[in-house]
């Protein structure tokens, strides 16, 4: 079933109303008819079919099949990517990658060398494209990203709670891969810290040896922002198993 759409949980009733950018995506894009089946998923794991009932100007019926509804559970190692934000349409590839690579929450970070601090409404635009990645790539639960935080009150947050943070860095603080697989299994929720193009300040980095946060570079070349996030996630996920 390639038509997927995304209706918010709770499903409370058979008859749904598709509004706003789905339902245009139906009427106007894939010219869909009555009768024809598409599948729902609500961002929180739950998926089901539901058949087009009714199709008006702006919206779109339809009646789902909760007998057939399914719940689908996210991995049990979350990865946080919190990152400094990149320049254009770099922060929209990294949401919508981030997303297919299965990262359950994004933190953007508004750093001492950040050269993008994305306005209230750009992160409310970007959470319709982590809908996008999830219905191309199959996923059933949104990734969360959060609003912008400073570095300081990003620290106080992990420590309070215990998270381990791993920071992407040009210095390792592992002798081998061995040893940061050793570590990064003996958690089930990893943070994961990425700086802007002009690095950390030297107050940031102590802060980071103050929080605990370790250090691992990843390959020999300087990574853009958004690539040193998405290999790093990438990293960690065959690091858990």
């Amino acid at each position: 079933m390639s038509k997927r759409y995304y209706y918010p949980a709770p499903w409370l009733e058979r008859d749904l109303e598709l509004k706003d950018s789905e339902a245009h995506h139906l009427l106007h894009v894939m010219r869909a008819q009555v009768g024809e089946e598409v599948e729902l998923f609500d961002g929180a794991g739950g998926v089901a079919p539901a058949k087009i009932t009714n199709l008006k100007r702006k919206t779109v019926g339809l009646e789902i099949d909760l007998s057939r509804k399914e719940v689908t559970e996210e991995a049990d190692f979350k990865i946080r990517l919190a990152t400094a934000v990149p320049k254009g349409e770099r922060f929209r590839w990294l949401v919508e990658k981030a997303t297919e690579l299965g990262v359950a929450e994004l933190i953007p970070l508004n750093m001492e060398r950040s050269s993008v601090t994305p306005r209230e409404s750009k992160i409310e635009k970007h959470r319709q494209y982590i809908v996008e990645a999830c219905k191309q790539s199959g996923r059933n639960h949104l990734m969360v990203l959060q609003e912008m935080q400073s570095f300081t009150d990003f620290c106080k947050l992990t420590s309070e709670e215990n998270t381990k943070c791993l920071l992407g860095d040009l210095n390792n603080e592992f002798e081998s891969l061995q040893e940061l697989q050793s570590w990064v299994k003996s958690t089930t929720s990893l943070t994961i810290v990425i700086g802007p193009e002009g690095g950390l300040s030297d107050q940031e980095f102590e802060m980071t040896s103050e929080y605990g946060m370790k250090r691992w570079q990843v390959g020999r070349h300087i990574l853009r922002t958004e690539t040193a996030g998405l290999a790093m996630a990438t990293l960690a996920n065959l690091l858990s198993h």
